[in-house]
């Protein structure tokens, strides 16, 4: 049982410090957003005699109507919108404790979406063999969610291209260098300038991928900047198979090249010494983290992943 306490001034809302249990307060979250009993009964999975009967005995526990009936759509009073509030917080620090038991014994690693695919499986295999009590739950993101799941705790760990975030600490895997992927049908002596003087376009991924920056940079023009224009690609499979197209060309990391080199309609191609580019590829995780030692056990092995991959 939890205690639904709602304290206001004089005048205001509601007093309350009676005990309501969490299956109550789902009820009551569900008939809010619901609006019908019958909606509300479906999402909880219960009948609608139950629910119903339910929220009668939270109304008479807490001595107030929390429900009208307008339109034939039924609403929270005014006293109930603020119950329903209350209901919603204590069942959110419900599953907060809930998810802190689940996932207690368990390595939450992250990494980007141009990373994860590569790395991660490969390091979670060597992991099973040789720390085989170890869990992990991998999971995979663009860099602004990633980072905002480390810092509010839903994640330990993870794998992101440089700079590294001040206030956590850090462990290189390695400098991830760019190759140039182009369609097979053009010439072995294909450059970055070489795209500009033949209005090839360039394939990028989408808006908030790091790798578009990155590429971006490389090629050291700005969207559009090129004579062949840029177009926007989803992912990084979506893109390698536009370039295969005809459509274009784009930079690939050198960890996503072992599956396409002997790909008869696509040609990788190193960058040449004064268009060479990369990432650098790091593990991050928050400074004085419980279980720093296993988190560094985890980055040793994507940093093997990373240098097999790095040599392909």
């Amino acid at each position: 049982r939890v205690t639904c306490a709602i304290n206001t001034a004089p005048g205001s809302v509601l007093y309350v410090t009676k005990h309501l249990t969490l299956r109550q307060m789902e009820y009551l979250v569900a008939l809010a957003e619901e609006g019908s009993h019958t909606s509300a009964a479906k999402r909880t999975h219960v009948s609608q005699p139950t629910l119903t009967e339910s929220i009668r005995d939270a109304e008479r526990a807490l001595g107030v109507s929390l429900f009208e009936k307008s339109g034939g759509v039924t609403r929270p009073t005014v006293s109930g919108e603020a119950v329903v509030d209350a209901a919603r917080n204590a069942l959110d620090a419900a599953l907060r404790v809930s998810n802190a038991a689940k996932w207690s014994d368990v390595l939450r690693i992250g990494a980007i979406e141009t990373v994860a695919p590569y790395l991660l499986p490969g390091s979670l295999k060597t992991l099973r063999k040789s720390e085989p009590s170890l869990k992990i739950a991998p999971t995979s993101g663009r860099t602004d969610s990633l980072v905002a799941k480390l810092r509010d705790g839903s994640i330990d760990a993870v794998v992101l291209a440089s700079p590294v975030l001040a206030g956590y600490q850090s462990y290189a895997l390695g400098r991830d260098e760019f190759k140039l992927l182009t369609n097979s049908s053009l010439s072995d002596k294909v450059s970055i300038s070489h795209l500009k003087e033949s209005s090839i376009d360039v394939i990028l991924l989408e808006d908030g991928h790091c790798l578009r920056t990155q590429a971006i940079n490389a090629c050291k023009v700005a969207t559009g900047g090129l004579a062949g224009g840029v177009i926007d690609g989803g992912s990084l499979d979506m893109v390698v198979e536009m370039v295969a197209s005809g459509l274009g060309a784009t930079l690939v990391p050198q960890i996503a090249v072992q599956g396409l080199q002997n790909r008869k309609d696509l040609r990788v191609s190193d960058m040449t010494p004064e268009e060479r580019a990369g990432r650098d590829l790091i593990v991050v995780w928050r400074s004085g983290h419980r279980r720093e030692q296993e988190i560094v056990k985890v980055a040793e092995a994507l940093r093997g992943q990373f240098r097999k991959l790095a040599k392909s």
